[in-house]
């Protein structure tokens, strides 16, 4: 892939990127997930939970850190994890290292 420069007419520079270099993202239409692979998501969590025992993190159930939350440091229960939760321990850890925003 050969990379022009982006400013405008002041670079007449290129640089080549190989095809299999992280910082190239895939085509909008290849982004995201298709169901099947969510629910090998899913399944890859609870398998992840259940062998490693991991624990819910979360002290309180909301943001104004109002309600305790009675499963506090016991084995994390995927089904009522909420979304924020699961980015949080699964998600992110996975896209850090590679640079890739989670949203893709």
């Amino acid at each position: 892939v050969k990379l022009n420069c982006a400013s405008i007419g002041e670079c007449s520079q290129s640089i080549l990127v190989p095809t299999d270099s992280p910082d190239l993202q895939p085509a909008m239409a290849d982004r995201g997930m298709n169901l099947l692979q969510l629910r090998r998501f899913a399944e890859d969590c609870r398998r992840h939970i259940k062998e490693t025992g991991l624990r819910d993190p979360r002290k309180f159930v909301d943001r104004e850190q109002l309600i305790p939350n009675p499963g506090f440091d016991s084995v994390l229960d995927f089904e009522t994890a909420p979304t924020w939760l699961v980015v949080d321990l699964f998600v992110s850890p996975n896209t850090r290292s590679r640079r890739v925003p989670f949203v893709d």
